[in-house]
């Protein structure tokens, strides 16, 4: 569980792969209590999602209370070679929660392929609980799945 402040100061990640069984999948599996990343830009990054997965995002698989502002994705491959994960996922946060900030964020000229997954979206696969999602885009991208999906976000729910 991630609870800490990252500031990238505006660097670039180039070709990060995350391949984990775990059931929270990300560079930060879990982000919790006021965790916050910002000024940060992913290029040719991977996922390989696997039936292990409940919920899968590059920056974290679930955030809950967290902010992550200024963060660019841009040919990002996420994809289940399986055909079998039902995860929730998103470009950028499978599920974000209970007060949490997407401000200034884009997912760009990128791939999402988890056919089964439960909820996908190019931003975040799953809203909740007054999450505040301000200037944030998709162009671009690709989702193939079977089940609920979108291009910006998906399932928003108020608890």
């Amino acid at each position: 569980t991630f609870s800490g402040n990252l500031d990238g100061q505006n660097h670039t990640l180039s070709n990060l792969t995350i391949q984990s069984g775990t059931y929270y999948s990300g560079l930060f599996a879990n982000m919790t209590a006021g965790g916050a990343v910002k000024n940060l830009t992913f290029v040719n990054p991977s996922i390989e999602v696997n039936e292990g997965n409940g919920y899968v995002g590059l920056i974290a698989g679930m955030a809950m209370g967290d902010t992550l502002r200024n963060i660019h994705v841009f040919n990002a491959d996420i994809s289940d070679a399986s055909g079998r994960s039902t995860a929730v996922l998103g470009g950028l946060v499978g599920q974000i929660s209970s007060f949490s900030v997407l401000d200034v964020c884009s997912f760009n000229d990128s791939r999402i392929n988890v056919p089964m997954a439960q909820y996908v979206g190019g931003i975040a696969g799953d809203t909740r609980t007054s999450t505040n999602i301000t200037n944030c885009f998709t162009i671009n991208k690709n989702i193939i799945s079977f089940n609920f999906l979108t291009s910006f976000y998906q399932r928003t729910i108020y608890e």
